[in-house]
């Protein structure tokens, strides 16, 4: 089975080497070149020997030399040799030009590691992706790759999640060690959700992948919170469904009964939606009418929070161990539990279940003055959409101001400093003179050998008592910088669900991306729209701070893959100097082993973001693009110039011989010549209107990599992936993400010892 498997591969791989030997472009030519020496060897075959016998020369030669003959038949076989292997080399060039998805293997991997026949017969070594024709392999990964295309030009279908799927395809073997030099550890990556439907696809791609997902992938929302419905059926029996389905519905959402809203209800007259199932308020304003509804459930199977079908029962489950695989309860005799399942259902109540996801925006690891460098960038996006300059007076004192605030707290609490603690230290009355007692306090007992301790805290008590306090009394400037800062960090104080997920300690960290291969996955949702970009880039910051680390922190896999995985990237873009923003982390992104793929839908939306300059690096720091359907004619006409021009020939031939000179030319027996010469010039390769031109699905994809001038530039078509056909690829996508918050609650219940929380209870 091994040489089976192995033996197509490698045929792969010869031809392809053999293939690419030659610099003929015409497959005609090859297969004329190729029948021209099979016939040869089919010549050769016996008759060398005839002829050269023929010849008397030759013949009395053979006679005088020792071993004439065998010298003869020697040299007739390497004759035969010679034509069957160039034969093999025009058919091999042909069939790469004919099939080069088949056939275009990344020879360059053997330049930079060592051979290992398992790894390329498993693997193919094809590290990377391939898309519409154009390979892009593990270096030219690594120079970060840019989707342009407008919407509906298919980036997201035709590029992002084909791309996706062919690298967590390959990236995914499992190992226990977090240093291991295996190239095809499992991929770790951040997902920053715009969309909705993003995330969704990655979950279902990994689980292709064989990854167990519920394990595998954290999604980090504003509502850590996810609600499950409880059900009553006609025996009095509880059962349990999830109320979070991703973007798609949800399992509790599929049975929601068609009810509409009675009088002195905030939604009167309109149908009860899903939503409904996220606020314990407004559920509890609508039980009645939920409640009064039998749901039958005929042929329907809901999955159903610890319970699996199997046939027509429910088989009792407890987690998800690996791959597909449910770890199955006992009863105290040892059998497995297996029930009758309900034929009607109830809605009884609703039960929130903490997801364990909390993030903490003031990085208690960072320094003071770092943690607040990134909290007033922050600020400061949400406030003028555009990154400040680093002369700007306000963003320099309020920098200052949050930098004070996280050292006092960190100076007089021993618990994390968070964005809400920040707010109240500026804006509540009275809870700045409380810290600054105590830090007072806490100087007072301070004695002189901790003088090193001791100088900063008065300095902190400086500012706040002389520099702060003028501001204050000045008016003007303290009231631009507070209102800067508690304009973005106010609604963690009032939404409870923000400062539930985002004011705590954390609960994982970015580094879990590089020591055990996670998929950090950001989904704001539609309630969280415009705050979404705040949280985005200050996990993106966080990101990229934990992926430049590894060069100075031995103790990170340096190894492992990284991805920076961002459709609608304009959102989370952030412009800097020469040592900071995306431009200077893409740089570094090679010797750090990060893949930055981001998708956008014109140079527009970076320029209105960014800036013209700071968008202009921005785009120049990507070396593999793909461009799309595209409108915009900034975007098009620069990707025409990155194209670049080709060179082309045209023949011209002067006509100036009349009839009398043709005939004095024929009397005379000369030949007659007609002057002609080549005149080359250079055309663009694809002129900036042919991009607008583009159908769906087309594909202009520029590569850096790649060796020779035409290889650089390919154009094909998208090939897209099932999980965005309609409708069962997105069906199939659906009920993965469904499966995958069924696994989320079981395996939370499971590691605090209530697995029972999901058992069918009987009531009284």
């Amino acid at each position: 089975m091994f040489i089976l498997r192995i033996l197509p591969k490698a045929c792969c791989l010869f031809v392809s080497y053999c293939g690419k030997v030659l610099p003929l472009k015409s497959p005609l030519v090859c297969m004329s070149l190729s029948g021209f020496f099979l016939l040869s060897a089919t010549l050769f075959k016996n008759r060398l020997s005839a002829v050269a016998l023929g010849a008397p020369i030759i013949s009395d030669l053979l006679g005088v030399l020792p071993r004439g003959m065998q010298i003869l038949q020697t040299l007739q076989l390497l004759l035969i040799a010679g034509a069957w292997v160039c034969a093999w080399l025009f058919q091999s060039r042909s069939l790469v030009l004919c099939y080069p998805a088949l056939f275009d293997i990344d020879l360059n991997y053997f330049n930079y590691h060592w051979f290992n026949p398992y790894d390329f017969f498993k693997k193919g070594y094809q590290h990377g992706f391939k898309i519409a024709g154009m390979l892009v392999g593990v270096d030219d990964l690594k120079t970060s790759i840019l989707v342009t295309g407008v919407t509906g030009s298919s980036k997201t279908a035709g590029v992002l999640m084909p791309a996706l799927a062919q690298l967590l395809s390959k990236y995914n073997r499992e190992t226990d060690d977090c240093n291991c030099s295996d190239p095809f550890q499992k991929l770790g990556a951040f997902i920053p959700e715009v969309k909705g439907d993003l995330v969704d696809g990655c979950i279902y791609l990994a689980h292709e992948a064989g990854r167990v997902v519920s394990r595998d992938i954290i999604i980090l929302s504003p509502t850590c919170r996810i609600p499950v419905v409880r059900y009553r059926d006609e025996n009095n029996n509880y059962w349990y469904l999830s109320a979070r389905g991703g973007s798609g519905t949800s399992d509790a959402a599929e049975l929601l009964p068609r009810i509409y809203s009675e009088s002195g209800n905030s939604r009167h007259g309109s149908v009860i939606s899903a939503s409904v199932f996220e606020s314990k308020n407004e559920f509890d304003s609508v039980i009645n009418l939920l409640s009064s509804v039998s749901i039958a459930l005929g042929s329907l199977q809901p999955r159903f929070v610890g319970w699996r079908w199997e046939n027509q029962y429910l088989k009792r489950v407890s987690h998800t161990l690996k791959w597909n695989r449910a770890e199955f309860l006992r009863d105290d005799s040892g059998e497995f539990i297996v029930v009758n399942p309900p034929k009607f259902l109830k809605i009884d109540g609703l039960v929130f279940v903490d997801n364990q996801v909390h993030y903490n925006l003031v990085d208690p690891r960072l320094p003071p003055a770092e943690a607040a460098e990134r909290l007033t960038q922050l600020a400061s996006m949400a406030k003028t959409h555009s990154n400040h300059g680093e002369n700007d007076y306000f963003y320099e004192q309020g920098k200052k101001l949050v930098t004070a605030c996280i050292t006092l707290f960190r100076a007089v609490n021993t618990t994390p400093c968070t964005a809400i603690d920040i707010i109240k230290l500026i804006t509540f009355d009275g809870t700045l003179e409380h810290a600054l007692l105590q830090l007072e306090q806490k100087l007072s007992s301070l004695n002189y050998t901790h003088e090193r301790e001791r100088m900063p805290l008065e300095s902190l008590l400086v500012y706040f008592r002389n520099e702060w306090m003028r501001m204050l009394a000045d008016g003007k400037t303290a009231t631009v910088i507070i209102s800067t800062i508690s304009s973005t960090f106010d609604i963690f104080l009032q939404d409870p669900n923000l400062s539930e997920t985002f004011c705590q300690a954390s609960t994982f960290s970015f580094e879990e991306i590089l020591q055990d291969g996670k998929i950090i996955c950001l989904v704001p949702g539609d309630r969280y729209e415009q705050l979404g970009r705040v949280l985005g880039t200050a996990c993106k910051l966080d990101f990229q701070s934990t992926m430049l680390a590894r060069t100075s922190r031995p103790e990170l896999n340096c190894n492992r893959l990284a991805l920076y995985f961002a459709d609608e990237c304009h959102k989370y873009a952030i412009g800097g100097a020469t040592t900071a923003g995306d431009p200077y982390f893409m740089n570094l992104s090679r010797s750090n082993n990060v893949v930055n793929i981001c998708a956008t839908q014109s140079y527009a939306w970076l320029v209105d973001v960014l800036g013209r300059d700071t968008a202009n690096v921005y785009i120049s720091a990507f070396g593999v693009q793909f461009w799309l359907q595209q409108t915009d004619p900034e975007t098009c006409k620069r990707a025409a110039e990155i194209c670049g021009t080709v060179i082309q020939e045209d023949l011209q031939e002067d006509h100036n011989l009349d009839f009398a000179n043709i005939w004095a030319a024929l009397g005379s027996g000369k030949e007659v010549i007609l002057n002609n010469h080549r005149k080359s010039r250079q055309k663009e390769r694809y002129r900036s209107e042919e991009f607008a031109q583009l159908d769906v699905g087309d594909i202009v994809a520029f590569n850096k990599g790649r060796q020779g001038k035409m290889a650089k530039v390919v154009r094909g078509r998208a090939e897209y992936h099932f999980c965005t056909a309609k409708p069962d690829g997105i069906n199939a996508v659906r009920c993965r993400v469904r499966e995958y918050y069924r696994e989320i609650l079981e395996n939370i219940t499971h590691e605090r010892g209530e697995a029972e929380t999901w058992s069918s209870l009987i009531t009284s």
